[in-house]
């Protein structure tokens, strides 16, 4: 689990003060960049700057592995462009083979660009996935040249770059066969409501991995989703700070489902400003003070969670859009948890026990927050005042917010979901605003 930070490419925030941040949240990585025109500032001549240098050694110094982005335009070559011409490439090739030996052993992952196929930091217009091609080609070699165990990272597409032929541009031109892992922005956030769940995300990802498979023999092939998030700012694409969070758990548990998926960094640890209307000011897991947002807790939760936890399965439902994913603990319990991917209302699930009969111990707790002890033994009195305890089930309510039961839960089936009428949406903030 990571973060961009922009501590290194932009200058945001208190480094040391936002890396024990991080850290705490139980992040293990960060991604940041030190662009072309950082360190090559004359002609032929490269230094990385001392803070940018002494920022990467301390991060790596406090337990956090580093990713280093290799990328952006320089004023001396193709006008500041994408480098297209071979002068330009051998040039860019140059500043990477530099940054690898620099930062040998301290270091060991770098990304290929980033987002070449749109028009940002200060490159114009789209990209070409031939061009892009080229470079990845040379560059890469480079790399591995320097030390053979780095991890060459490529891609680094946006998520229309996925769908709109620069995803297959690279593969044509062999993406596969020139990196060890590939990147994407698979972002959904601007999309309709349905299509901008964490659940929608999942299916992107599976798609993009079918694409890889066809081009790997049918086998996986690494991926890493090196920046993705739900930003919060006010408009019709923006969401409730609430929201984002539950967003943020329910997407690294699906995380957890994906054996091909490596690395998921989160875009970005900090918002970029105080701009309400502002999507980059709006990322972050904090704010720019550095007060914490609910997605913030919810990284730090989903990260203890899995530390301790494996996927194993998920459990069928009567409900597609009611999700249970089954986890085995290091410890004496199982975990199993819960929540609803519908919009709005609440979704009450029936957990039947088919193997102990309802005799073990449980502890229900939303994720984050304190557990509370439970029992096996469902007894529907708000329907029916004579109704029987049935011992070997139990009730759950769900909305967004993942909910864990945890015990001996082997053999655990979900019979039931039910709606239980309650729109938010219907309250004068309106459903996303809650």
């Amino acid at each position: 689990m990571g973060a961009g930070t922009h501590f290194i490419g932009q200058g945001k925030g208190n480094p040391d003060s936002l890396t024990d941040i991080l850290r705490q949240a139980g992040a293990t990585t960060i991604r940041d960049e030190i662009s072309w025109g950082q360190v090559e500032t004359q002609p032929s001549v490269l230094s990385v700057p001392p803070a940018q240098d002494e920022y990467v050694r301390s991060a790596v110094a406090s337990g956090l592995d580093v990713l280093i982005i290799l990328d952006y335009g320089n004023r001396f070559y193709d006008q500041g462009e994408r480098p297209t011409s071979e002068a330009a490439m051998a040039a860019f090739t140059r500043y990477a083979t530099f940054m690898a030996k620099h930062f040998r052993g301290v270091v060991n992952k770098f990304e290929i660009w980033n987002e070449w196929d749109i028009p940002i930091g200060g490159v114009t217009g789209p990209g070409d996935p031939a061009d892009y091609m080229r470079l990845v080609r040379t560059v890469s070699v480079a790399l591995k040249e320097v030390d053979p165990n780095i991890t060459v990272v490529a891609g680094a597409m946006t998520n229309a770059a996925m769908y709109n032929g620069f995803l297959d541009g690279t593969l044509a031109g062999g993406l596969l066969q020139h990196c060890d892992v590939v990147s994407a922005h698979p972002y959904n956030w601007g999309e309709e409501l349905q299509a901008r769940r964490p659940e929608a995300w999942l299916t992107r990802m599976d798609w993009l991995q079918s694409k890889l498979r066809d081009h790997n023999g049918g086998r996986d092939f690494p991926v890493y989703v090196t920046e993705m998030g739900w930003p919060t700012q006010i408009d019709e694409r923006g969401i409730a700070t609430n929201r984002a969070g539950a967003h943020c758990a329910r997407m690294y548990l699906l995380a957890a489902t994906l054996p091909y998926l490596k690395g998921l960094w989160w875009y970005d640890l900090q918002d970029d400003g105080w701009g309400a209307t502002e999507p980059e000011d709006n990322f972050g897991l904090i704010r720019a003070d550095e007060t914490p947002k609910p997605s913030y807790y919810s990284y730090a939760a989903a990260a203890a969670f899995l530390r301790g936890a494996r996927f194993r399965r998920r459990i069928p439902t009567p409900d597609a859009d009611a999700w249970a994913l089954f986890f085995s603990s290091q410890g004496s319990h199982d975990a199993i948890a819960l929540w609803s991917a519908h919009l709005d209302d609440d979704w009450s699930v029936v957990l039947r026990d088919t193997h102990g009969k309802g005799n073990g111990k449980l502890t229900v707790e939303e994720l984050g927050r304190p557990a509370i002890p439970r029992r096996w033994g469902r007894r529907e009195w708000y329907s029916d005042q004579d109704a029987p305890i049935l011992h070997d089930e139990m009730e759950v309510t769900l909305r967004r917010n993942p909910i864990i039961v945890r015990g001996s839960l082997d053999g655990v089936e979900v019979t039931r979901v039910t709606k239980r009428p309650f729109p938010e949406s219907s309250r004068s903030e309106g459903l996303y605003w809650e």
